[in-house]
């Protein structure tokens, strides 16, 4: 261990070693050039530190302001953190501006945010952040984004960039297959969102459920193909078959609308409230495919 730069006295110095100052520096990243980068918080500056320990800035100049330009020119209020890509450009958290800030060579500009605080996503100026304080670069080249009053939630910010050189080559099969499979989960869940909206939107129903007085839509054909006991129900030429009204008189609507949300859309974040979350369903296993079915007690056509 050695110390590289700095000599524990705060204060705003370029220079080799023990005579340059840093005041409250808070995130490093390495730049493709073996240099460190320097998040000089209490400075608002961004510093770049040699591996030989001379240190200069690249942007900000300890005025604590919002600017955009070159070098000295530009202004920081906290930066707290700093990433850099493979290709050299530089992120930056600007934590009170509540924006993030992009330097190439020594010009910044603002990469996304404004002057209020938010939540809103968008591109650009459009952008709502609480105090950006922690950033990630992935290995797709997206910049992931931590606030500071947001500790639940992890933005993520499109910005064309190249990961980081220290994470080597992307391996391009590798990327394809992981969005691919990124784009089939998001299909997946659209299909499952739409399929999910058929339990309380009765538009497109050719029947109806009757449990405890409620009524849920009713639609013979998807039931039918998700389900071997609606099948069997529906589909073996029993009367529901062509009934507009089915009713279950000793199942409870609540863990009836547990079983349709699972069988329209595999859904069954609902049975953690109920305080019996098998009270009238049971648990199957057929074919190796998971089915629901009804205890038949007391069903029977209206």
């Amino acid at each position: 261990m050695r110390t590289l730069a700095g000599n524990g006295e705060a204060g705003f110095a370029d220079g080799q070693g023990a005579a340059a100052r840093f005041n409250f520096p808070t995130a490093l990243a390495r730049d493709k050039d073996g240099s460190i980068l320097v998040a000089d918080q209490c400075n608002n500056a961004v510093r770049r530190v040699t591996m030989e320990g001379a240190v200069s800035t690249v942007a900000g100049n300890r005025e604590a302001d919002y600017a955009d330009g070159e070098g000295a020119a530009a202004r920081f209020n906290w930066p707290t953190a700093v990433v850099v890509d493979k290709e050299g450009t530089i992120l930056v958290a600007d934590c009170k501006n509540k924006r993030l800030r992009k330097i190439v060579g020594r010009q910044v500009t603002t990469l996304a945010g404004g002057s209020e605080a938010g939540t809103a996503d968008g591109a650009g100026a459009g952008a709502r952040f609480e105090k950006p304080y922690a950033l990630v670069l992935d290995e797709r080249g997206r910049l992931l984004v931590a606030e500071a009053d947001r500790a639940d939630t992890l933005r993520v910010a499109e910005a064309l960039l190249a990961p980081p050189a220290w994470m080597g080559p992307v391996d391009a099969a590798a990327e394809a297959a992981a969005e691919a499979h990124e784009e089939k989960a998001q299909q997946i869940e659209q299909l499952l969102g739409d399929y999910g909206k058929l339990v309380e939107d009765g538009e497109l129903a050719d029947g109806v459920f009757v449990v405890e007085g409620e009524r849920f839509p009713l639609h013979h054909n998807v039931l039918a193909v998700r389900s071997e006991y609606f099948r069997a129900r529906f589909k073996s030429g029993m009367q529901d078959g062509g009934s507009k009204e089915v009713c279950y008189e000793d199942v409870s609507a609540s863990a009836f609308r547990v079983l349709l949300r699972f069988l329209y859309a595999g859904d069954l974040g609902a049975a953690t409230a109920l305080e019996e979350p098998t009270a009238g369903i049971r648990q199957g296993q057929s074919d190796g495919v998971l089915s629901w079915r009804v205890f038949q007690t007391g069903c029977g056509q209206c």
